[in-house]
């Protein structure tokens, strides 16, 4: 399973600890506005993880939202 990891930026040199988020991914995997979500609440100084959910089923690369993402998703659950 790929698993995506976002940080918050911190100055070099600097150790910090913070808390954790999981996003759960849609059927799609880890899109572009997924991975814009994740970013924003790693920016308010939270680590987060977003795994490829659907891994098992088709590969990690995420789909598009169109027709033909739209038959591989069904088409690889049924």
């Amino acid at each position: 399973m790929r698993v995506f990891v976002y940080h918050p930026v911190i100055s070099s040199g600097q150790k910090a600890r913070f808390p954790g988020v999981v996003v759960f991914t849609e059927i799609y995997q880890v899109t572009a506005p997924v991975a814009r979500f994740c970013r924003q609440i790693a920016g308010r100084g939270f680590i987060v993880a977003s795994c490829s959910s659907y891994h098992e089923f088709m590969g990690p690369e995420a789909l598009e939202y169109d027709d033909a993402g739209m038959k591989c998703c069904h088409s690889n659950l049924n």
